[in-house]
Protein backbone atom coordinates (compact mmCIF):
# COMPACT_ATOMS: atom_id res chain seq x y z
CA UNK A 1 0.00 0.00 0.00
CA UNK A 2 2.83 2.20 0.79
CA UNK A 3 4.40 1.55 -2.42
CA UNK A 4 1.28 2.56 -4.21
CA UNK A 5 0.65 6.09 -2.33
CA UNK A 6 4.53 6.47 -2.93
CA UNK A 7 4.17 5.61 -7.15
CA UNK A 8 1.12 7.78 -6.78
CA UNK A 9 3.12 10.94 -5.47
CA UNK A 10 6.25 10.54 -8.25
CA UNK A 11 3.78 10.80 -11.25
CA UNK A 12 1.79 14.13 -9.54
CA UNK A 13 2.80 17.02 -11.75
CA UNK A 14 2.56 20.70 -10.61
CA UNK A 15 0.63 22.86 -12.75
CA UNK A 16 3.19 25.77 -13.80
CA UNK A 17 1.92 29.49 -13.53
CA UNK A 18 1.97 29.38 -17.38
CA UNK A 19 0.00 26.72 -17.40
CA UNK A 20 -2.50 28.77 -15.07
CA UNK A 21 -3.07 31.63 -17.13
CA UNK A 22 -3.18 30.00 -20.41
CA UNK A 23 -6.13 28.16 -18.53
CA UNK A 24 -7.83 31.63 -17.39
CA UNK A 25 -7.16 33.28 -20.57
CA UNK A 26 -9.24 30.30 -22.30
CA UNK A 27 -12.06 30.82 -20.25
CA UNK A 28 -11.86 34.71 -20.29
CA UNK A 29 -12.31 34.39 -24.91
CA UNK A 30 -14.98 31.55 -24.83
CA UNK A 31 -16.52 33.89 -22.46
CA UNK A 32 -16.60 36.78 -24.28
CA UNK A 33 -17.22 35.12 -27.75
CA UNK A 34 -20.39 33.67 -26.03
CA UNK A 35 -21.58 37.36 -24.27
CA UNK A 36 -20.78 38.47 -28.32
CA UNK A 37 -22.81 36.20 -29.88
CA UNK A 38 -25.76 36.40 -27.11
CA UNK A 39 -25.74 33.13 -26.30
CA UNK A 40 -25.49 34.49 -22.57
CA UNK A 41 -27.83 37.65 -21.93
CA UNK A 42 -26.26 40.11 -19.30
CA UNK A 43 -28.82 41.22 -17.21
CA UNK A 44 -28.07 44.40 -16.52
CA UNK A 45 -27.53 45.45 -20.10
CA UNK A 46 -30.98 44.70 -20.91
CA UNK A 47 -32.40 48.26 -19.65
CA UNK A 48 -30.07 49.68 -21.61
CA UNK A 49 -30.76 48.40 -24.89
CA UNK A 50 -34.20 49.57 -24.59
CA UNK A 51 -33.33 52.92 -22.49
CA UNK A 52 -35.82 54.85 -24.38
CA UNK A 53 -38.65 53.05 -24.03
CA UNK A 54 -37.70 52.23 -20.08
CA UNK A 55 -40.08 51.56 -17.32
CA UNK A 56 -38.93 52.08 -13.61
CA UNK A 57 -41.39 51.69 -10.68
CA UNK A 58 -40.16 53.78 -7.20
CA UNK A 59 -41.38 51.68 -4.34
CA UNK A 60 -41.59 53.62 -0.93
CA UNK A 61 -41.26 52.24 2.01
CA UNK A 62 -43.17 53.58 5.25
CA UNK A 63 -41.81 54.87 8.31
CA UNK A 64 -38.41 53.79 9.78
CA UNK A 65 -38.07 52.00 6.82
CA UNK A 66 -39.33 48.62 8.02
CA UNK A 67 -43.28 48.23 8.29
CA UNK A 68 -43.41 48.36 4.60
CA UNK A 69 -42.15 45.01 3.68
CA UNK A 70 -44.53 44.27 1.20
CA UNK A 71 -42.90 46.63 -1.41
CA UNK A 72 -40.34 43.99 -1.17
CA UNK A 73 -42.25 40.80 -2.27
CA UNK A 74 -44.21 43.26 -4.70
CA UNK A 75 -40.48 43.97 -6.72
CA UNK A 76 -40.15 40.51 -6.52
CA UNK A 77 -43.15 40.38 -7.96
CA UNK A 78 -42.68 42.88 -10.72
CA UNK A 79 -39.18 41.13 -11.47
CA UNK A 80 -40.64 38.00 -12.84
CA UNK A 81 -42.80 40.36 -15.07
CA UNK A 82 -39.55 41.89 -16.47
CA UNK A 83 -40.73 45.49 -15.15
CA UNK A 84 -37.86 47.33 -13.57
CA UNK A 85 -38.35 48.58 -9.66
CA UNK A 86 -36.64 49.19 -6.72
CA UNK A 87 -37.19 49.51 -3.35
CA UNK A 88 -36.49 52.82 -1.33
CA UNK A 89 -36.33 55.03 1.54
CA UNK A 90 -39.20 57.19 1.78
CA UNK A 91 -37.12 59.66 3.19
CA UNK A 92 -35.01 59.57 -0.13
CA UNK A 93 -37.95 60.52 -2.10
CA UNK A 94 -36.65 63.82 -3.14
CA UNK A 95 -33.32 62.77 -4.71
CA UNK A 96 -35.15 59.86 -6.17
CA UNK A 97 -38.01 62.58 -8.23
CA UNK A 98 -34.52 64.33 -8.88
CA UNK A 99 -32.90 61.08 -10.53
CA UNK A 100 -36.05 60.08 -12.06
CA UNK A 101 -36.34 63.60 -13.78
CA UNK A 102 -32.62 63.43 -15.51
CA UNK A 103 -33.37 60.14 -16.42
CA UNK A 104 -36.68 61.37 -17.95
CA UNK A 105 -34.99 63.96 -20.04
CA UNK A 106 -32.02 62.76 -20.83
CA UNK A 107 -34.08 59.39 -23.07
CA UNK A 108 -33.11 56.71 -20.29
CA UNK A 109 -36.99 56.87 -19.03
CA UNK A 110 -40.41 56.53 -20.54
CA UNK A 111 -42.24 55.63 -18.17
CA UNK A 112 -42.18 56.59 -14.37
CA UNK A 113 -44.55 54.73 -11.84
CA UNK A 114 -44.57 55.15 -8.13
CA UNK A 115 -45.72 53.36 -5.32
CA UNK A 116 -45.60 53.82 -1.55
CA UNK A 117 -47.54 52.61 2.03
CA UNK A 118 -48.10 54.87 4.73
CA UNK A 119 -45.49 57.33 5.04
CA UNK A 120 -43.97 56.48 1.51
CA UNK A 121 -47.82 57.29 0.23
CA UNK A 122 -47.17 60.60 1.32
CA UNK A 123 -43.72 60.67 -0.13
CA UNK A 124 -45.41 59.59 -3.29
CA UNK A 125 -47.54 62.29 -3.08
CA UNK A 126 -44.43 64.58 -3.00
CA UNK A 127 -42.31 62.93 -5.59
CA UNK A 128 -45.46 63.70 -8.32
CA UNK A 129 -45.31 67.04 -7.48
CA UNK A 130 -41.79 67.42 -7.60
CA UNK A 131 -42.08 66.38 -10.96
CA UNK A 132 -44.36 68.24 -11.88
CA UNK A 133 -42.64 71.28 -10.72
CA UNK A 134 -39.72 69.54 -13.13
CA UNK A 135 -42.38 69.39 -16.12
CA UNK A 136 -42.08 65.62 -16.27
CA UNK A 137 -45.28 63.31 -16.20
CA UNK A 138 -45.91 60.06 -13.89
CA UNK A 139 -47.91 57.54 -15.53
CA UNK A 140 -49.13 55.83 -12.29
CA UNK A 141 -48.59 56.61 -8.58
CA UNK A 142 -50.19 54.30 -5.89
CA UNK A 143 -50.85 55.21 -2.33
CA UNK A 144 -51.76 52.73 -0.03
CA UNK A 145 -53.35 54.33 3.10
CA UNK A 146 -51.12 57.42 3.32
CA UNK A 147 -53.11 60.21 4.88
CA UNK A 148 -54.94 63.00 3.41
CA UNK A 149 -53.49 65.18 0.72
CA UNK A 150 -54.47 67.78 -1.77
CA UNK A 151 -52.24 67.41 -5.16
CA UNK A 152 -50.71 70.52 -6.33
CA UNK A 153 -48.34 70.97 -9.35
CA UNK A 154 -48.10 67.07 -10.67
CA UNK A 155 -49.36 65.82 -14.03
CA UNK A 156 -50.01 62.20 -13.34
CA UNK A 157 -51.83 59.84 -16.07
CA UNK A 158 -53.60 57.74 -12.46
CA UNK A 159 -53.19 58.34 -8.99
CA UNK A 160 -55.17 55.54 -7.89
CA UNK A 161 -55.56 55.70 -3.41
CA UNK A 162 -55.88 51.93 -2.00
CA UNK A 163 -56.91 52.66 1.83
CA UNK A 164 -58.66 52.10 4.45
CA UNK A 165 -61.21 54.33 5.75
CA UNK A 166 -61.63 52.18 9.58
CA UNK A 167 -57.91 52.74 9.67
CA UNK A 168 -55.04 55.65 9.52
CA UNK A 169 -56.06 56.18 5.47
CA UNK A 170 -57.46 59.25 4.05
CA UNK A 171 -58.51 60.52 0.44
CA UNK A 172 -56.72 62.27 -2.13
CA UNK A 173 -58.17 65.47 -4.35
CA UNK A 174 -57.16 67.71 -6.67
CA UNK A 175 -55.41 71.39 -6.10
CA UNK A 176 -54.39 73.99 -8.11
CA UNK A 177 -52.40 72.60 -10.79
CA UNK A 178 -52.77 69.15 -10.82
CA UNK A 179 -53.62 67.08 -14.01
CA UNK A 180 -54.65 63.98 -14.07
CA UNK A 181 -57.05 61.39 -12.45
CA UNK A 182 -57.55 60.49 -9.12
CA UNK A 183 -59.06 57.22 -7.58
CA UNK A 184 -60.18 56.72 -4.29
CA UNK A 185 -60.85 52.75 -3.61
CA UNK A 186 -61.80 52.39 0.15
CA UNK A 187 -61.09 48.83 1.30
CA UNK A 188 -63.11 49.03 4.52
CA UNK A 189 -65.58 46.48 3.67
CA UNK A 190 -62.59 44.19 3.96
CA UNK A 191 -62.31 43.29 7.33
CA UNK A 192 -58.82 42.06 7.38
CA UNK A 193 -57.42 44.66 5.51
CA UNK A 194 -55.69 47.19 8.11
CA UNK A 195 -52.59 50.04 8.03
CA UNK A 196 -49.95 47.64 8.72
CA UNK A 197 -50.76 44.57 6.29
CA UNK A 198 -52.67 46.64 3.08
CA UNK A 199 -49.35 46.36 1.30
CA UNK A 200 -48.58 42.76 2.05
CA UNK A 201 -52.38 41.56 0.19
CA UNK A 202 -52.34 39.32 -2.53
CA UNK A 203 -55.48 40.45 -3.97
CA UNK A 204 -54.07 44.40 -3.64
CA UNK A 205 -50.69 43.32 -5.12
CA UNK A 206 -52.79 41.97 -7.75
CA UNK A 207 -54.68 45.21 -8.14
CA UNK A 208 -51.11 47.04 -8.48
CA UNK A 209 -50.01 44.98 -11.04
CA UNK A 210 -53.02 45.50 -13.14
CA UNK A 211 -52.69 49.26 -12.73
CA UNK A 212 -48.90 49.42 -13.56
CA UNK A 213 -49.36 46.56 -16.97
CA UNK A 214 -52.66 49.06 -18.05
CA UNK A 215 -50.06 52.12 -17.43
CA UNK A 216 -47.40 50.95 -19.64
CA UNK A 217 -49.77 49.84 -21.99
CA UNK A 218 -51.32 52.90 -21.91
CA UNK A 219 -55.08 51.64 -21.69
CA UNK A 220 -58.17 53.22 -19.71
CA UNK A 221 -58.84 51.61 -16.77
CA UNK A 222 -62.04 50.21 -16.21
CA UNK A 223 -62.04 52.38 -12.54
CA UNK A 224 -64.30 55.27 -12.42
CA UNK A 225 -62.09 58.67 -11.93
CA UNK A 226 -62.95 61.72 -9.46
CA UNK A 227 -62.10 64.58 -11.76
CA UNK A 228 -61.53 68.35 -10.24
CA UNK A 229 -65.14 69.70 -9.35
CA UNK A 230 -66.83 66.73 -9.40
CA UNK A 231 -69.26 66.08 -6.74
CA UNK A 232 -69.96 61.82 -6.19
CA UNK A 233 -66.58 59.52 -5.76
CA UNK A 234 -67.01 55.72 -7.02
CA UNK A 235 -64.91 53.91 -4.80
CA UNK A 236 -63.80 51.01 -7.05
CA UNK A 237 -64.54 47.84 -6.55
CA UNK A 238 -66.36 48.47 -3.15
CA UNK A 239 -69.93 48.94 -4.58
CA UNK A 240 -70.14 52.00 -2.05
CA UNK A 241 -70.17 55.58 -3.30
CA UNK A 242 -69.38 58.74 -1.34
CA UNK A 243 -69.04 62.61 -1.62
CA UNK A 244 -65.60 63.79 -0.59
CA UNK A 245 -66.31 64.41 3.80
CA UNK A 246 -69.32 62.89 3.69
CA UNK A 247 -70.19 59.54 5.52
CA UNK A 248 -70.13 56.56 3.28
CA UNK A 249 -73.25 54.81 1.80
CA UNK A 250 -74.20 51.87 -0.27
CA UNK A 251 -74.44 52.90 -3.96
CA UNK A 252 -77.86 53.02 -5.04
Amino acid sequence: MAGAVKADRRYRQPISAAAKLSALASTILIYAFVVSMGLLADPAAVPAANSARATHVYLLRGVFNVFSLGMDSLREELARRGISASVNNHLLWSSLANEAAENYKAGRLRTIIVIGHSAGADAAAAFVERLGQLQVPVALAVALDGSSHTLTSAHVGKFVNLYTSKGLGGTYKKGPGFSGTIINVDLAKDPQVGHFNIDKLPYVHQKIVRYITESMAHEPANDTACSEGCRNVRHADTGYSRTPGAPEKPKQ
